[in-house]
């Protein structure tokens, strides 16, 4: 679906298409991060703009929060807030039913790479940091 509507029309048209986004049986258009990045950065300076990567943050919630909320100009949390955060149920958790299912194929992790890896590299050259190309080295 999006390659056919890519060959048709301009790819941001089809990124932000409503059509394609209640179509498309995936949701493979959200990871194409530095394309919406980019346009974010047309309204706002880099310095306006925070990025964290998930993976990151679950290893450390009580660093990353503190580096969320200096980034904002906050006031620090105490040690017993950041505790409470780290405590918090996480929102984007597996299901039972993803659990059950194991880990993903081998084959799907190759044609998820292939088809990533060009906007994985734009947004590593975007934002200056290799750890963006999401390979086993960084």
């Amino acid at each position: 679906m999006l390659e056919d509507c890519v060959s048709r029309r301009p790819q941001l048209e089809c990124l932000y298409s409503k059509q394609l986004h209640m179509n498309i049986p995936s949701r493979i258009i959200v990871g194409m991060y530095d394309i919406f990045l980019k346009q974010w950065l047309k309204v706002f300076p880099r310095n306006q703009i925070m990025i964290l990567r998930n993976e990151d943050y679950s290893k450390d919630i009580k660093s990353y929060m503190k580096r969320v909320y200096d980034f904002l100009q906050l006031r620090s949390l105490s040690d017993s807030e950041l505790d409470n955060i780290q405590k918090m149920p996480r929102a984007f958790e597996k299901t039972d039913q993803a659990r059950q299912a194991g880990p993903m194929m081998p084959e799907t992790r190759l044609i998820l790479d292939k088809f990533y890896s060009k906007y994985n590299k734009q947004l590593a050259e975007t934002l200056g940091d290799p750890k963006y190309l999401w390979d086993s080295n960084n």
